[in-house]
């Protein structure tokens, strides 16, 4: 097993394993929506990996079967991040045949490793309630805020 940053190569296995994560969470998808989804996904993988998208992915002979990604936002600063720059962990999938291996953690490490180098102030996520464990033991806390997380949905 290989645990490695992704390139430009690597596009169409994080599409597809974007949209295997995302029906596996969400439940069942149209097909419209996947395919609506796959084109926004190949451009934003193109445009922003290694930019300020970064991903990792675990290899099995030469199949990713495994995903971690990291979105850093750069910000004006606060002391709660002095830096202005966090990041935002997505899609930590693996497929089902290879869960309870350890990917998910040694990606994460890898993530968070990125974290470090790139002076992240500090990374937040969602957990799924599988997920939670794993990120319990990495050290990941309940976000406890005086902010209430709001949001205005302009087009879906």
């Amino acid at each position: 097993m290989i645990i490695r940053k992704a390139t430009s190569a690597d596009v169409n296995s994080l599409v597809f394993m974007r949209i295997e994560y995302l029906k596996e969470t969400l439940g069942r998808m149209d097909e419209k929506d996947i395919e609506a989804l796959k084109k926004q996904l190949q451009l934003y993988f193109k445009t922003h990996i290694n930019v300020d998208f970064t991903a990792y992915v675990a290899e099995q002979d030469r199949a990713v079967v495994a995903t971690g990604f990291m979105i850093v936002n750069e910000k004006p600063a606060s002391p709660l991040f002095m830096t202005g720059k966090t990041g935002t962990v997505y899609n930590v999938y693996t497929r089902p045949q290879y869960q309870k291996k350890g990917l998910a953690t040694s990606i994460m490490n890898q993530i968070i490793q990125e974290a470090k180098k790139k002076h992240i102030s500090y990374i937040e996520l969602s957990a799924t309630d599988a997920g939670k464990p794993l990120y319990d033991k990495l050290g990941f806390m309940e976000k406890i805020s005086a902010y209430t997380d709001m949001k205005l949905v302009l087009e879906r």
